[in-house]
């Protein structure tokens, strides 16, 4: 096999096989294929595609809900048997000699991708519309040919552009870092004109987000020459004013009444259905990138780092369902605190492979990540994944996955995966913030009246503040330049000391939606008079004061003692008020150890 050709398409059956026709008919020395992309058509495609299958050997058949263009071409790449992969759009009309052209032209020294020539077959009409590659950089995917190993390097399309539009240019962007993108004009494909209408400006307005996405990660709009240092501000200019009144001038030129109409009202169309948009876009987290197609190797060693404390089944159903991950060069560093040696050699025996590091007596969860951090780099691990010892892994690829995000998005110092709680079907809210004086107040009415709102950790990529350390991936760059985290906290909210730390060095933080983990907590309720109520208040203080933020220290540590003394009036017995008082003294100690900053190693 010679050429795989990829050809998406959605509820166009009768373009589809003109398209087909054309396609199947190249003048190709070698053999190809042809993959149809379905992206959730309603029109009889399927059943047209299934007839045509069954009586072209060359032609095959793939099927997926409606994700858009991008998703329906990714899922052709990783079908895709030949080393050369060819695009077309479903809409098009190549030429005889198209493909033999585009492998003459990828041949090349250096080049990893072509693009062919895109013309409308006849001059387009004032109130008409087509796409054009007369002279190349355009990258328009209805006319384009990669190397397979190329796309699986950059990790393919990125699926979260939802419409047919700059897409290409976000992968040409990746393509071109790797080697060069050949202009071949011989390759020809004919994309028949379309009429102007009020649907296709609105569409049209749709992208603008979109543009955005490529201005932040390459500092330009869609292609190089059109070079900016603040996307946002130049997206706005151009949906509201150059582009508009280009089209404008443009339509008056061919005397067309409706296409000038249209251009002068979509500015004011644009204010309302896309300037809001473009506005309150997530820009910051759409800009980071993702390896879609997940088909590639060579990564570097990973360390898994877990602190156990007397949690034996645990730990064992933890480290065994590890094993399952398909991670190439992977070392997993067991951190025991406090167990009687003869637990610790049971433990042992039955978890061969495991590193261990034992403590005589109880290190907490910094103590324990510090040791396990510091074997890991020390044994070459540039990528090191924190886990809870109560957890169990359930996605074999998320350690993979996890590491290529990191690869991929250089600034990136801590990374975090989708955490499902005690099961499958509820997902773990791991998106946190800063605990602050007035954040803890809203966040404590908040969560009770809108617990929906809270749950950040969804299905985006999310910059975030701090994630949960139940279960992160870490740089070890950036743990040599920050430190790692603060033994003081020895549990809870040192998670967020350490995603301060890295965002003020120019780290990023992030919440990586891939399945990975499930976190089996203990579903017990809340102790209010517990160790981990004392160690959460104290911790927030101790965070709070640590940053230079005083005042706030102060009031928070005034409220939660203030609260916990109001508690004591619902005492029902005399062993509960004994109970509710004795945390309210250890508590004024506590807090007043992390206002003067003096609490113990």
């Amino acid at each position: 096999m010679d050429v795989s050709v990829i050809i998406p398409t959605h509820n166009k059956v009768a373009e589809l096989g003109r398209c087909l026709e054309a396609v199947l008919g190249q003048q190709l020395d070698g053999s190809f294929e042809v993959l149809v992309c379905d992206d959730g058509s309603t029109d009889g495609t399927r059943e047209r595609m299934e007839t045509w299958s069954s009586s072209e050997p060359r032609l095959r058949y793939l099927r997926q809900p409606n994700r858009g263009p991008a998703a329906a071409r990714n899922l052709g790449i990783r079908h895709a048997q030949a080393p050369l992969v060819a695009m077309t759009d479903d809409d098009t009309i190549p030429d005889p000699g198209w493909l033999r052209k585009l492998v003459e032209a990828v041949g090349r020294p250096g080049a990893v991708a072509v693009e062919g020539r895109v013309t409308p077959g006849r001059p387009l009409g004032p109130a008409e519309t087509a796409p054009v590659n007369d002279a190349g950089g355009v990258y328009l995917t209805c006319n384009l040919a990669c190397r397979r190993d190329a796309l699986l390097e950059v990790g393919g399309f990125d699926e979260r552009f939802p419409y047919a539009a700059f897409e290409d240019c976000d992968l040409a962007a990746k393509l071109r870092a790797r080697g060069e993108m050949v202009w071949a004009p011989e390759a020809v494909v004919v994309h028949p004109p379309r009429a102007l209408t009020w649907r296709g400006t609105i569409r049209r307005l749709r992208h603008w987000p979109w543009v955005l996405v490529t201005g932040r990660r390459y500092g330009y709009l869609g292609w190089p020459r059109y070079a900016t240092r603040h996307p946002r501000a130049r997206v706005l200019w151009s949906a509201l004013v150059t582009l508009p009144a280009g089209r404008f001038l443009e339509a008056l030129r061919g005397r067309s009444l409706r296409a000038a109409l249209w251009a002068a009202a979509e500015p004011f169309i644009a204010l309302v259905r896309a300037v809001p948009e473009i506005l309150t876009f997530d820009l910051e987290s759409a800009a980071f990138q993702m390896d879609y197609l997940n088909l590639s190797a060579g990564l570097p060693p990973l360390g898994v780092v877990i602190v156990h404390y007397k949690q034996p089944e645990m730990l064992v159903r933890c480290v065994e369902s590890l094993r399952s991950c398909d991670y190439p060069a992977l070392r997993i560093i067991v951190v025991d605190s406090a167990s009687e040696p003869a637990s610790l050699e049971r433990l042992q025996s039955r978890l061969p492979g495991v590193e261990w590091i034992a403590r005589s007596d109880n290190v907490g969860y910094t103590g324990g990540n510090n040791l396990g951090l510091a074997r890991a780099m020390e044994s070459g691990c540039e990528r090191i994944l924190l886990l809870n010892a109560d957890t169990e892994c359930i996605a074999p690829d998320f350690l993979r996955r996890l590491a290529r995000f990191l690869e991929r998005n250089p600034r990136v110092a801590l990374a975090g995966p989708r955490v499902y709680l005690r099961g499958r079907g509820e997902v773990q809210n791991t998106i946190l913030r800063y605990p602050s004086l007035y954040r803890n107040v809203l966040d404590w009415a908040g969560y009770r009246l809108f617990p929906g709102r809270y749950q950040r950790s969804g299905d985006r990529v999310r910059v975030a503040e701090m994630l949960n350390g139940v279960c992160v991936m870490l740089r070890a760059e950036a743990v040599r330049q920050v430190g790692a985290f603060d033994p003081r906290f020895f549990m809870y909210v040192e998670d967020a000391d350490l995603g301060w730390r890295l965002r003020r060095a120019g780290w990023q933080v992030a919440y990586v939606p891939v399945d990975s983990i499930i976190h089996h907590q203990k579903d017990e309720g809340y102790d209010l008079y517990g160790e981990v109520s004392l160690l959460i208040r104290r911790n927030a203080v101790y965070f709070l004061r640590k940053h230079g933020r005083r005042a706030q220290a102060r009031g928070l540590a005034a409220l939660n003692l203030l609260l916990a003394v109001v508690r004591i009036c619902g005492a029902g017995s005399a062993k509960d008020f004994q109970r509710r008082w004795s945390f309210v003294q250890a508590l004024y100690q506590e807090l007043g150890k992390a206002l003067r900053v003096s609490l113990p190693v």
